[in-house]
């Protein structure tokens, strides 16, 4: 095993993906990318979702030096941050923790939400329109 793939199983581990398979999901990858990151200029495409989608260093990825993940900026310590009311604080720190993994799952749990509350006031309109209508 290379030592990139190394560093980028160590990443993924950390984020919560038992299998390549899923993380390479999770990117919209192959497995086989994921294998071939320590070829030259077969990594083009990884390395790209990588960083779209994840905060991996990818100095650290390339070499092994510095931190895993890139930082990220604390906005609090900024005096044009948006002040929150101490629950949505609460519920962003609880997000802060999750895993991506965990997140993606979070994002379908609420789409699924979003789109049966979009087919609930869907059908009160028809069934409001039907009551208006003349006989």
């Amino acid at each position: 095993m290379g030592e990139k793939l190394k560093r980028l199983t160590a990443y993924r581990t950390s984020q919560g993906y038992e299998t390549a398979k899923a993380f390479a999901e999770f990117l919209g990858v192959s497995a086989s990318q994921i294998s071939e990151i320590d070829k030259k200029g077969k990594a083009a495409n990884l390395l790209l979702a990588l960083s779209q989608k994840t905060d991996i260093n990818l100095e650290w990825l390339e070499t092994g030096e510095g931190e895993m993940c890139v930082g990220v900026a604390d906005v609090s310590a900024d005096e044009t941050a948006i002040q929150l009311h101490p629950e949505e604080q609460k519920r962003l720190e609880m997000m802060r923790e999750l895993a991506p993994i965990q997140i993606e799952e979070l994002d379908i749990h609420l789409h699924k939400l979003v789109a049966e509350k979009l087919m609930k006031d869907l059908k009160d309109i028809k069934r409001e329109s039907r009551r208006s209508k003349p006989s």
